[in-house]
């Protein structure tokens, strides 16, 4: 790939944005429409979940048979089945959520709340939030990675709220003063690695222009949630009712909309209005997510994708086909029915290589390269320029870095074979190896072909996992190994195992114990030479661990 990879890059203020194609065609069949639906997608390239939205007076079109989309299904992020569940018979599904351990909470309308793993396996026991027979109804529910709230109306107009703070083991806590004064419009999770009680938060926005944050109110690991009102209308930050709100990546702001099309953004400590921005959009947006932590994604369906910067400037990308949005730790994953995108802000690093005229150390380096090539002269005066600079290793890092995060196979080689070049004119390896290289860029090398190796195998179709590597990186390959067992994946777990060089014992154990669970009418002693028989010759594995 070129230096014309900057064709489809947009201007956002003094950053770029690009955004290409995870998946071209998503594999889940015609029968899919995610404007009818409530969707939910895991985090760090996770699975997809989806149920028909029952919602009283909600209009949309439908594909396909209504009668298939009112289970609750459950997908990779290319689209491959991965199960099929049928919601309860007693409950309107009204919020679908993933755990940090990758379990799918369902949140049903009469408080029941259904725990399921990502091939549809139920947890022994889910929660159930209120007494059977109260009348009393659950109207909203956010579920996050570390928390789950849910907005309760009582039979005479009163509102409550439940909070789950341990989704390893779950119970829902009633709130006892909410500290509401006006009506609830939206909330969110503040999850709970961003606060100081080590418990996730839950943000209510009201009908009188504030923000109540329920929060532990104490620092203990068992004080009870209480809310209190920021008085933000009184304050200044907010003018006009929050109808949508999103927390960001890294948990110190918050996106609020406005119901007269206001995009607000102030800090999570309610001390300070960071932007105000007029969308001047006359509906409000069906999703908002953030895109790393300095700019903001709108969508409206079927209408466009709205990209706002810090200082107000903005993009818009129009889009025919509904989209959800999906917020990740660098990026946004836009997900239609029938493909999969990713709106990613341009690395600095990325752009330096690729800019036209740019003439940092790492575009001198792949010039050089190119020019070596070819046979060009002009490749020795730049690998001396970068040598007299002491920029050779910079070159040599950065271009490892924006080999990386490329998508792109041709790119992806481009960049590592420009580090590959420059890594042999390091003039000052304090520590080189049998082979005069040094050994820190040489490791460094090495992991970086490592990653893409596994990244590259998770991204096709079969794994439908589209990590980036600064997701890999947050998830780690233990858990990216773990979440492909889950799956079933063994295979695919196992080769990951046998490319970072790591023991697969965990694998096999997770194999054999899958194997006998799913088999329970194989006779022992069949099961018992089957699991041998896979096993034979990998000494390390523990029978014991399968047996128990």
């Amino acid at each position: 790939m070129a230096r014309d990879a900057t064709a489809d890059w947009s201007a956002l203020g003094e950053n770029y944005f690009r955004k290409w194609p995870a998946y071209r065609m998503m594999t889940w069949g015609d029968d899919v429409s995610v404007e009818a639906s409530i969707v939910a997608v895991g985090a760090c390239g996770g699975a997809l979940a989806m149920v028909r939205d029952k919602e009283p007076g909600k209009i949309v079109r439908m594909r396909g048979s209504v009668a298939a989309m009112d289970d609750i299904r459950l997908y990779s992020a290319a689209g491959r089945p991965l199960a099929r569940i049928r919601p309860r018979g007693d409950g309107r599904p009204i919020a679908l959520g993933w755990s940090e351990s990758e379990e799918l909470w369902v949140v049903y309308d009469t408080g029941h709340v259904d725990i399921f793993d990502v091939l549809g396996n139920e947890r022994d026991k889910g929660i159930s939030l209120l007494p059977a027979l109260t009348g009393d109804s659950v109207v909203k529910a956010v579920v996050g990675q570390t928390g789950m709230a849910a907005l309760v109306r009582s039979s005479d107009g009163r509102f409550g709220l439940f909070v789950v703070s341990d989704m390893d083991s779950p119970s829902a806590e009633e709130v006892g003063d909410t500290g509401l004064v006006g009506s609830p419009t939206c909330m969110a999770i503040l999850e709970a690695e961003f606060t100081e009680t080590g418990r996730p938060e839950v943000l209510l926005a009201t009908s009188d222009c504030s923000i109540v944050v329920v929060a532990p109110s104490g620092g203990g690991a068992s004080d009870s949630y209480v809310g209190e009102d920021q008085g933000l209308a009184d304050g200044g930050l907010l003018d006009d009712a929050v109808v949508k709100m999103c927390v960001a990546p890294h948990g110190r702001y918050l996106a609020c909309f406005c119901e007269t099309g206001q995009l607000v953004v102030v800090g999570t400590n309610f001390q300070q209005r960071l932007l105000s921005f007029n969308t001047k959009a006359p509906d409000l947006p069906a999703q908002m997510a953030w895109c790393r932590d300095d700019a903001v994604v709108l969508s409206w369906h079927g209408k466009a994708v709205l990209v706002v910067g810090p200082y107000g400037d903005w993009l818009k990308y129009n889009y025919e086909e509904p989209l959800v949005l999906v917020q990740e730790v660098d990026c946004v994953r836009m997900i239609s029915d029938t493909e999969h995108l990713v709106l990613q802000r341009v690395p600095a690093f990325t752009a330096d290589i690729r800019r036209i005229g740019s003439i940092a150390p790492s575009a001198t380096l792949v010039d050089a390269k190119d020019s070596y090539d070819e046979g060009d002269a002009r490749a020795d005066d730049a690998i001396r320029g970068l040598k007299e600079d002491e920029t050779v290793m910079d070159a040599v890092y950065d271009c490892l870095l924006a080999a990386a995060v490329e998508w792109d196979l041709d790119a992806q080689k481009e960049l590592l074979r420009a580090a590959s070049f420059g890594k042999h004119f390091d003039p000052d390896a304090e520590c080189v190896d049998e082979a005069g290289e040094d050994v820190a860029i040489h490791r460094s090398f090495v992991d970086t072909c490592k990653k893409l190796r596994v990244l590259n195998t998770l991204r096709e179709g079969d794994a439908g996992m589209p990590l980036t590597s600064e997701q890999y990186d947050a998830l780690t390959p233990a858990v990216v190994i773990e979440r492909l067992m889950k799956r079933h994946q063994h295979g695919l777990a196992l080769r990951v195992c046998k490319y970072l060089g790591v023991d697969n014992d965990a694998v096999l154990v997770h194999w054999a114990c899958a194997k006998i669970r799913a088999s329970p009418d194989v006779a022992d002693e069949e099961l018992r030479d089957l699991v041998r028989k896979r096993l034979r010759g990998v000494g390390s594995v523990s029978y014991a661990d399968i047996a128990a």
